[in-house]
């Protein structure tokens, strides 16, 4: 795939069979980095082009995701942080883990309570699966899988001694998974890092110079759910370039 165009507008995007689609408006919700690649390199300043590639990324992440039979009562619907010092002191390292615990309205089609958990995990783990195709990393690769989730699952044994009846599915994902669905690199979860340092100017903005092409998502402005429909709101509103959209939003 590919962006065609000059230094001033996006005229067409080219697809990976073959078809050309012409556009007065482009919005990318992919990594920024992705974005700068599908661009001819004459499209962009080689010193704006090299600090987009050269920005740091977030952390990617083991998440694992549990069907349960049936609710859990040591727990409510809560999202909270648990630590265990023994696994943090494991190779690799499984610190702090984020468990999600949706309400009963946010079940789904497929219904049924559900839990999930996620915890940060370097990319180099799994480097040897880097260039395989999803679902068709082997044995060893779902082994590795398994075995971290089942580490997951002792950490999370002492505060809900409910859960290992209750599981009717266990579904993982690692920074390969967000690799291959989102391209972010390094299966990074957040995009582009959001540290101190790439805060600010620095930061990849929602319009670059060319005329019809925005970005919006994870990497701009922040990070989460919340800083996502956040940043789709700032990048309407460049796009309307009228600033209209936020006092009618404020206004009601």
């Amino acid at each position: 795939m590919r962006l065609e165009g000059d230094r001033h507008r996006v005229r067409a995007a080219h697809t990976v069979k073959g078809e050309r689609i012409e556009a007065e408006l482009f919005v990318a919700a992919c990594h920024p980095k992705v974005v700068v690649r599908l661009l001819d390199e004459g499209a962009l300043s080689p010193l704006f082009r090299e600090h987009i590639l050269s920005m740091k990324d977030s952390r990617g992440a083991l998440q694992v995701f549990l069907r349960l039979s049936k609710p859990l009562e040591s727990i409510r619907e809560t999202c909270w942080i648990v630590r265990d010092d023994a696994e943090e002191a494991r190779t690799p390292p499984i610190s702090a883990v984020l468990v999600t615990y949706p309400m009963t309205s946010e079940h789904g089609e497929r219904g049924g309570p559900r839990l999930e958990v996620m915890t940060y995990m370097d990319d180099s783990l799994f480097a040897r699966w880097r260039d395989e195709r999803v679902l068709r990393r082997g044995a060893e690769y779902e082994a590795r899988k398994s075995e971290l989730a089942e580490r997951v699952l002792g950490i999370l044994e002492p505060h809900i001694p409910e859960l290992r009846a209750r599981i009717e599915d266990v579904y993982t994902a690692t920074p390969l998974s967000d690799q291959w669905y989102t391209k972010n690199e390094h299966g990074a979860v957040f995009g582009i890092s959001h540290e101190l340092a790439q805060q600010g100017r620095d930061r990849p903005q929602p319009r670059l110079r060319l005329e019809n092409l925005f970005l919006t998502g994870h990497s701009i402005h922040m990070p989460g759910i919340c800083g996502v429909f956040i940043n789709a709101f700032s990048s309407c509103d460049r796009i309307r370039a009228d600033g209209a959209l936020f006092p009618a939003v404020a206004t009601g």
